[in-house]
């Protein structure tokens, strides 16, 4: 702790007794520990520094007073503290947003995700994912579905999006329904995952080594020693 403090300015721009230390120790209370607390303030010193005691403390009341329970503060400040640096009003006009707009409550485990997704994002930018997808026929209440299911998703660029799209959509005929309730799809890569891994499984489906309505989603979910583990094993089925 004493090691991080004397090499940021950051911190040491700052008054020890009446500002950063006094931090410190809120956050550890609410961390549980010094590593946690060490985790905590190596993100907001390479980021924006730390927030002021009574930010911090009107941030924390705010959400323990709005049902968060003290482990899920901690965890929201474990993952992403710089919305502890926030104004009051701004965090709560935030967690009305992602409850109002995305209808993710407090309680759901995507709601951390949701502020930072939503936290992070102007309107503007917002508005230009949301036309990404309308752009390939989703409506509104698809496109809300998925990030109701995963908010990260609004977090990939438009870029890989349309090229996800294009493929899923154009090539494979998936509806944006299945897009929406299996939003990890937009997030895996095109070229070093999804691409070689379906073109596996149509050369099983030619051989008729698995069935016809094993899924390419199934497939995309193993992890790469597990995918290449269980194509070895049909591999060597086919060659006995």
């Amino acid at each position: 702790m004493i090691r991080l403090l004397s090499g940021s300015r950051r911190f040491l721009s700052r008054s020890l007794g009446s500002s950063t230390l006094p931090v410190i120790e809120t956050m550890r209370s609410i961390l549980g520990s010094d590593e946690n607390a060490v985790r905590v303030l190596k993100k907001l010193g390479s980021r924006r520094g730390l927030p002021s005691p009574k930010c911090l403390g009107d941030n924390v009341e705010l959400l323990r007073s709005r049902g968060m329970s003290r482990e899920a503060v901690s965890k929201l400040m474990l993952m992403y503290p710089g919305l502890f640096c926030r104004k009051m009003s701004s965090l709560e006009a935030l967690i009305e947003r992602v409850e109002g707009m995305l209808g993710i409550r407090m309680d759901m485990n995507m709601f951390a995700h949701g502020l930072y997704v939503l936290g992070s994002m102007s309107d503007e930018k917002l508005d230009a994912k949301f036309g990404a997808f309308r752009s390939y026929g989703w409506d509104d209440s698809d496109i809300l579905i998925m990030a109701r299911a995963n908010p990260l998703v609004l977090a990939i660029s438009e870029l890989k999006v349309k090229s996800g799209l294009d493929y899923y959509m154009k090539q494979l005929g998936y509806h944006p329904k299945f897009i929406a309730a299996h939003p990890a799809l937009l997030g895996y890569s095109m070229e070093k995952r999804v691409r070689p891994r379906n073109a596996v499984l149509q050369a099983l489906k030619e051989k008729k080594l698995i069935q016809e309505s094993f899924g390419l989603y199934t497939a995309l979910l193993s992890t790469e020693s597990e995918f290449l583990e269980s194509e070895a094993r049909r591999a060597l089925f086919d060659v006995f």
